[in-house]
């Protein structure tokens, strides 16, 4: 309990510190005791167990020796008293648990009988356990050999406590600044536990890169750069170094040619790594390549990363590689049910609705989208294909286009679709649409979107 330790003991004929009795009560209850010294327990046959052997086991574990030393002590006192009464069996299972949560367990004497006990797994796993088991082993015949068990909290009074145990250990120390800069947003002190860390172990990994992570975000990319560096030369292509220098050097290098290499020697040394395989598909894809970017977003649906994430990098794959309309609008409509407050996915989807001609829903779509909060690049196609495809009011969205313009905003999505579906009911305004797009993307002058709202064509009207 924190930092005390509590020895209770459940049962029906038995107490701490008291006779057992005869005859079993009815009921349950429980007794504990708080030691303030190394102390052994017996439960059971208490009298199979001298005192000379109890005072033995509790110097051992004052000691804190090594756990299957400990466990060997305890089998050995098990055989002894299983020769001095016949309620005690000569097969017996040890186990302990640390104060900082890490424990484990061992079966002894068993030979090749069976032996799977409940408490081994989860409820909710048994019998899927169980099935498995018997279908390796034969019904009923598995053995559990050993098992390990550890504890993790996200408190405060754990990870101090993992601090004031084993105040050498850089994981300790590592794993607290984690702590402090996910959990409880301090990046000072997550600084200062990393730190220390390093002082420890100055090639720990998980320190190293954590602590790039905090550099790069406070703009020091110098120092940042250095520790992943670092990090990568102590422990070649970690999954999470790789992770966060790939992002690092494309953000703020711009060395495509780094980054890939990097990330490719990455996924050769973790080839299940989900996430390597979608950054990778979402690099490419940034620098066009497409086709190669589809290619790592199917590996990471295989791999198990984010679904929510690679649904949504696939699909915008897919619409920039030039797939199929209905291909796209499906990949799209995944997508959207994956990560449905995504405004930008709504914008997508509804460009292709508008391909369509399916105008009701595209419009209904792109209205979800500008409610949901678009960036300012976004902004920009949203008003072309309100422009291009609904009866808004051109004079507002001008006014709209030309601010946004005037803050070094430029389009960066391909409209030419849009455009060629309007010339083919409306050449004039298709025309004008071009214009439009070069405004956009800064191959005109602001100016002239002023002269054009006058003179905007209506929408088309189908019959």
């Amino acid at each position: 309990m924190g930092g005390r330790p509590i020895f209770a003991l459940v049962s029906n004929f038995e107490a701490v510190n008291a006779p057992s009795l005869s005859t079993a009560r009815s009921r349950l209850s429980v007794t504990i005791l708080k030691p303030v010294i190394a102390t052994t327990f017996v439960s059971g046959v208490v009298t199979a167990v001298n005192r000379s052997e109890r005072r033995h086991l509790s110097k051992l574990a004052a000691r804190d020796p090594d756990s299957q030393r400990m466990y060997e002590a305890m089998a050995s006192l098990n055989r002894s008293a299983s020769g001095r009464s016949r309620l005690v069996s000569p097969a017996c299972f040890t186990t302990h648990v640390r104060l900082t949560g890490e424990g484990g367990g061992t079966v002894h004497g068993l030979g090749t009988r069976p032996f799977m006990p409940e408490f081994a797994f989860p409820p909710q796993f048994r019998d899927v356990v169980r099935r498995l088991f018997d279908e390796q082993f034969g019904p009923g015949r598995a053995q559990l050999r050993s098992m390990s068990s550890t504890r993790v909290e996200a408190t405060d009074e754990f990870h101090r406590l993992q601090i004031h145990e084993k105040p050498a250990d850089p994981n300790s120390h590592s794993n607290y600044g984690a702590f402090l800069k996910d959990k409880k947003g301090d990046p000072a002190g997550a600084e200062r536990a990393y730190a220390r860390a390093l002082e420890l172990d100055p090639g720990h990994v998980n320190a190293l890169g954590n602590l790039a992570n905090i550099k790069w975000e406070r703009g020091d990319t110098a120092t940042a750069e250095a520790l992943y560096r670092q990090a990568l030369e102590r422990k070649p292509f970690n999954e999470n170094v790789v992770f966060n220098f790939a992002r690092f050097l494309d953000t703020v290098k711009h060395d495509w040619v780094e980054v890939s290499a990097i990330l490719r020697a990455g996924i050769a040394d973790n080839p299940d790594s989900g996430q390597l395989h979608l950054l990778l598909g979402e690099l490419r894809l940034l620098h066009g390549e497409a086709a190669a970017a589809l290619e790592s977003f199917a590996r990471a649906r295989e791999k198990g990363a984010d679904q929510a994430k690679v649904e949504c990098a696939f699909a915008c794959g897919l619409h920039i590689a030039g797939g199929d309309l209905g291909e796209c609008l499906a990949a799209y409509q995944v997508a959207v049910a994956l990560h449905p407050q995504n405004a930008a996915l709504k914008l997508n989807l509804s460009q292709l609705l508008f391909l369509r001609r399916d105008d009701g829903e595209a419009n209904s779509q792109l209205q979800e989208a500008l409610r949901g909060g678009l960036d300012d690049g976004a902004m920009l196609e949203a008003a072309f294909y309100q422009l291009a495809h609904t009866a808004a009011e051109p004079a507002p969205l001008f006014r709209d286009v030309a601010q946004r313009l005037a803050g070094g905003v430029r389009l960066n999505w391909n409209v030419f679709p849009n455009i060629d579906l309007v010339r083919k009911e409306q050449p004039q305004k298709a025309a004008l649409l071009e214009i439009v797009r070069k405004v956009m993307i800064g191959e005109e002058a602001a100016a002239v979107l002023e002269k054009m709202a006058g003179k905007w064509p209506p929408p088309h009207l189908k019959s």
